[in-house]
């Protein structure tokens, strides 16, 4: 028989002070809502998240409808939504997100409007439809731009490792809102000219890129030194006057850098001159000498022509060698002349704004080559555009002159104390 082996004397304290301590490990786990909570949480219920885009001629329920939400659902959607936006507002472009649970049915959907601005509606456990509107925080940080031509603007902007959306809107507002006027930047840009710019981008609080677009950018002070430009320092500062709703930009004496007339009759595209206005060229197709009372700007066909100024189109058809032509009648004395067009983008009788798209280069009429044949006639009498100088649109009033020399100093004065390579570094991407 074998011998009965001797009980352990503390076994029973040592499985009884064990499980005492496995209970206060649990206890303090789940008082601290550490491991214990992660694995008895439900997970949360999928969803089925839905995103689209507002097309053109789109109707707020119908958008909806496509989505499969029921009748019901839309309109309490519509009716919760436009208590806060007015639903025939809804643009093209705009986007929006319908979220709604794996069975379909309703949560939450958001319209935005820009990366800012959005619009939510929500439905509660009760099916009650709560509607809220959201605007971010945003804030404006300073940069600088500067770059020296060795082709042309944009590409050197690119080779010097620049944000291509900066680049794209920086270019755009230097030639259509700021230097439009004064430089011609497709005929007039020369190796060694200099850009220097002191500009503001627009960031979400707390996000460290900015937001895209346009609008989300503003210049504050540009410079631009060109050895091929009618004036060679060319300096404009933003000024919004106390008693002004926008901002516009004046150079160093107030006067406004806004023309009556644009430099040139193209807002995009490339393009150049060609053949300037000349009283005894030789004509490539007739093979006489005769005047030659314009300017020729060789360009690609179909790139859109814009109107130089404000007015009124008074010819908008077939006119002689002009080939397709429009006229536009800016005020008694000024009258421009777009002639060789592929197409019309304008009617007779119709009015057009500074830059408006009125047509698209040909090769229509008595031509030899895809470009479009540009006249100014003043006083009935063809003109030398380029040679002509046009008054400002407006300068800063008297009463506004010590403020506007005030701001113009200090934006003077910080576009001189920034380092290039620090403000450099800031931009690129």
């Amino acid at each position: 028989m074998d011998r009965l082996q001797p009980r352990n004397p503390h076994r029973k304290f040592i499985v009884l002070t064990a499980t005492v301590l496995l209970a206060i490990t649990i206890g303090l786990l789940i008082s601290k809502r550490h491991v214990i909570p992660k694995i008895f949480t439900t997970a949360a219920p999928p969803v089925i998240v839905a995103s689209g885009v507002v097309q053109s001629n789109d109707v707020f329920g119908a958008m909806l409808a496509r989505h499969k939400l029921d009748r019901p659902t839309v309109v309490n959607i519509e009716r919760s939504f436009g208590a806060i936006y007015k639903i025939p507002s809804i643009q093209p472009g705009h986007r929006y997100e319908i979220i709604t649970s794996t069975n379909r049915v309703f949560q939450k959907f958001t319209y935005r409007i820009d990366a800012i601005h959005s619009f939510t509606v929500t439905r509660s456990s009760a099916n009650d439809y709560t509607a809220m509107a959201d605007t971010l925080k945003t804030e404006w940080k300073e940069k600088r731009v500067r770059a020296e031509v060795t082709k042309f603007l944009e590409a050197d902007l690119r080779s010097g490792g620049y944000d291509s959306v900066i680049i794209d809107n920086l270019t755009y507002e230097l030639g259509e809102s700021i230097f439009g006027w004064r430089i011609d930047f497709f005929t007039e840009q020369r190796k060694g000219d200099v850009l220097d710019v002191l500009m503001e981008e627009e960031y979400i609080v707390g996000e460290k890129q900015p937001l895209r677009g346009g609008k989300h950018m503003r210049v504050m002070i540009a410079s631009y030194t060109g050895s091929g430009t009618k004036i060679k320092e060319n300096i404009a500062v933003r000024y919004r006057a106390p008693d002004q709703k926008r901002a516009d930009y004046f150079d160093p004496e107030g006067r406004a850098m806004r023309r009556e007339f644009l430099r040139a009759p193209f807002t995009k595209g490339a393009f150049r001159v060609s053949s300037n206005f000349n009283r005894h060229r030789f004509h490539p197709i007739l093979r006489v000498y005769r005047p030659h009372h314009g300017t020729d700007y060789a360009a690609s066909v179909g790139t859109p022509v814009a109107s130089i100024g404000n007015g009124v189109v008074v010819r908008a058809e077939r006119f002689k060698g002009y080939g397709n032509c429009v006229d536009i009648r800016h005020n008694n004395r000024y009258t421009s002349r777009y002639g060789h067009l592929s197409r019309f983008g304008v009617r007779r009788g119709q009015s057009v704004a500074q830059g408006q798209y009125i047509g698209n280069v040909g090769n229509t009429g008595l031509s030899t080559g895809p470009h479009l044949h540009f006249e100014m006639l003043v006083d009935g009498q063809q003109r030398n555009f380029l040679s002509m100088s046009f008054p400002a649109v407006s300068s800063v009033s008297k009463a506004n002159m010590a403020d506007y020399s005030h701001v113009r100093d200090a934006f003077i004065k910080q576009l001189k104390n920034l380092s290039s390579s620090a403000a450099s570094s800031e931009l690129k991407s």
